[in-house]
């Protein structure tokens, strides 16, 4: 698993202007700004998800599973991560 800050700078540039890579660009920026949030880490994995999909590489699942362990980190009962973690495990 990689680090909050390590998987940030890992994340490839979007490149396409596909609304998931829109997402993903957006959450990893409000991700940077407030990494406190958990709202920002469990919408950036879940844009990683629909990435993975748009891309078929299953890097992105590595990536995703990452947000959701730093979403659940901030808040351990937190519904939307704990559901985004099930995508991936």
């Amino acid at each position: 698993t990689l680090s909050p800050d390590a998987l940030l700078a890992a994340l490839p540039d979007t490149g396409t202007k596909t609304k998931a890579a829109q997402e993903v660009s957006r959450w990893r920026d409000a991700a940077k700004a407030k990494p406190s949030d958990v709202t920002a880490w469990t919408n950036l994995g879940d844009a990683l998800m629909q990435r993975s999909r748009e891309l078929v590489d299953p890097h992105y699942y590595d990536y995703a599973h990452c947000a959701y362990t730093n979403a659940l980190k901030i808040a351990p009962d937190n519904t939307d991560a704990l559901i985004g973690m099930s995508w991936v495990c």
